[in-house]
C-alpha cells in the first residue's frame, strides 16, 4: 500500500480533520508507528475489513488525551494473534 494511500485510509478510520491529521504528522514519533511499526500492519488490516470469521480477534477500546495533548483519541481496535512456525 503507498504510504498517502494509507494515510487516507487512516484519517478516514481516525475521524480526524484535514487539521487534524496535518497535526498528526507533524508529530516525527506518531508517523513512524503508522508507517514503519507492527501498528501499520494492524491498521491495514482494520482498514482493509479483514473477515472476523477466518480469525481470532479481540476488541480493545483505548480512551486517551485529544491529539492537541499528545494523544491519538479514542481508539477502538480489533487485535488477532496468530502462531507462526
Amino acid at each position: 500500500m503507498e504510504k498517502e494511500d494509507l494515510w487516507s485510509r487512516f484519517q478516514t478510520h481516525m475521524g480526524y480533520t484535514d487539521a487534524e491529521m496535518a497535526f498528526f504528522r507533524s508529530d516525527p514519533l506518531k508517523v513512524k508507528m503508522v508507517t514503519e511499526s507492527p501498528v501499520n500492519q494492524i491498521y491495514e488490516r482494520f482498514i482493509a475489513h479483514s473477515d472476523p470469521n477466518n480469525e481470532r480477534t479481540a476488541v480493545v477500546q483505548c480512551s486517551d488525551v485529544r491529539l492537541d495533548k499528545g494523544g491519538w483519541g479514542k481508539i477502538l481496535m480489533k487485535v488477532s494473534v496468530e502462531r507462526v512456525k
